[in-house]
């Protein structure tokens, strides 16, 4: 399966919402699971995009020694 791209503001904006929506205490056990999955895959996503940038700054900051 190919693997979305998705901008580290969008998925930051999506976190935050699944996180209001879960807080609320009124969603479904369903969907609330579904929410969550998502929420983890969303923060995964974050977290590569995340060591990607610090990768570059790092090989950026090498290259100027």
């Amino acid at each position: 399966m190919a693997e979305k791209k998705i901008k580290f503001e969008t998925a930051v904006k999506e976190l935050d919402e699944i996180a209001k929506q879960l807080e609320s205490g009124e969603t479904e056990l369903d969907k609330a699971l579904a929410l969550f999955k998502k929420g983890v895959e969303l923060t995964k996503a974050c977290n590569k995009i995340l060591d990607n940038a610090e990768q570059q700054i790092k090989i950026i900051e090498s290259s100027e020694e």
